[in-house]
């Protein structure tokens, strides 16, 4: 079985359940997303205290085999009470998917204070690898594979729009610099996309080395 936190509209957890053929749930506080993934048939939660009210409840630990996160961590006032719930849910072989902005990128160099993944106060606690891997640690998990998207291709295109912004004090110039960045963006991200496949890859092949052990699990 598998949960998604925020799910969205439910797509990948749509992926997952046609793949496994197996049970999905997912925590999507965003109402019309819910509303949508809801009408989809799926079993979606608004909240985690919500799911914590049906599934933390029994006696029963360990209900699934995966547990994702994507770009949700950051958002959340309590990261290790999350990373704790998601111990006890998970099976004690489950895997914890999980993805967060890294403040030591070098699209954070790059654009400095203009960088997306910042996202302040929408974004209240922000990690590099090894403050991730404590914290995955300190609530009972390991880590078995970390994954780097070094072209990550919504912070590249965001940051520029940003950036550009900063450049230019005309409204009508504002406005040309958010278009003019969605243009670039638009050009560029088939080349990012195969930067950041190229960085799957071969962190994949190289799994096995002691120098590439990878962020997620259990």
């Amino acid at each position: 079985d598998s949960l998604d936190i925020g799910c969205s509209a439910g797509l990948f957890l749509e992926a997952i359940q046609a793949h496994f053929q197996c049970a999905v749930v997912g925590v999507e506080p965003g109402k019309s997303y819910l509303e949508y993934a809801q009408k989809r048939g799926l079993q979606i939660f608004e909240s985690l205290e919500a799911l914590q009210d049906i599934y933390l409840q029994s006696s029963e630990r360990g209900l699934f085999d995966l547990v994702s996160m994507a770009h949700v961590l950051e958002h959340l006032p309590d990261p290790i009470t999350a990373l704790e719930i998601m111990a006890r849910i998970l099976k004690p072989e489950g895997v914890l998917l999980l993805s967060t902005p890294n403040a030591e990128a070098w699209q954070a160099t790059l654009w400095g204070k203009w960088w997306a993944g910042w996202d302040m106060p929408r974004h209240q606690h922000l990690f590099i690898a090894s403050t991730l891997e404590a914290l995955l640690a300190r609530t009972g998990f390991r880590v078995v594979k970390r994954l780097h998207l070094p072209a990550e291709r919504f912070f590249m295109v965001e940051s520029c729009r940003r950036r550009l912004d900063s450049l230019v004090d005309c409204d009508a110039l504002l406005r040309w610099s958010k278009w003019l960045a969605v243009a670039a963006g638009v050009m560029l991200w088939p080349a990012l996309r195969l930067v950041d496949l190229g960085c799957l890859l071969y962190t994949s092949d190289a799994a096995d080395e002691e120098d590439s052990v990878d962020l997620g699990g259990r």
